[in-house]
């Protein structure tokens, strides 16, 4: 894995291969496109990776399959962050939307940026809601 990967998506998944492709290719019409795609297999017994290994030869996305027994859905999860050295990571099982991975990123970078102007902000507010209260506390 390179260092400079930034954005990162996690497909954990388990029996998938009738919407593995289409989960993929969402990928690829991101407005902001991961730099590395892990897919946790789960222990599947369809021909989900086979799916997976032939999309990665044709796509442009640096795709990385990652095959385990079946432990259920928070330890696939579980490898696939620990598999992963981007800055951010979407844990997603379809991103429809082709602007999700921007608007993530966005709300990350201002949280980060209010984080860090020295403990002087006290609060972050998405909306009228208070999202982190009393951050220096």
């Amino acid at each position: 894995m390179s260092s400079s990967e930034t954005i990162g998506a996690i497909i954990p998944v388990y029996n998938y291969a009738e919407y593995i492709e289409e989960a993929l290719e969402s990928l690829e019409r991101q407005t902001l496109k991961p730099d590395l795609v892990v897919v946790i297999d789960d222990g599947s017994t369809d021909h989900t990776a086979d799916l997976v290994n032939r999309y990665s030869n044709i796509s442009q996305l640096q795709i990385k399959l990652v095959q385990q027994s079946n432990q259920g859905i928070a330890i696939a999860r579980n490898t696939g962050t620990s598999r992963s050295s981007s800055y951010a990571t979407c844990l997603t099982q379809w991103p429809r939307r082709p602007t999700i991975l921007h608007r993530m990123v966005a709300i990350l970078c201002k949280l980060l940026h209010c984080l860090c102007r020295s403990f002087l902000v006290k609060r972050f507010v998405y909306g009228s809601r208070p999202f982190l209260a009393d951050i220096t506390e």
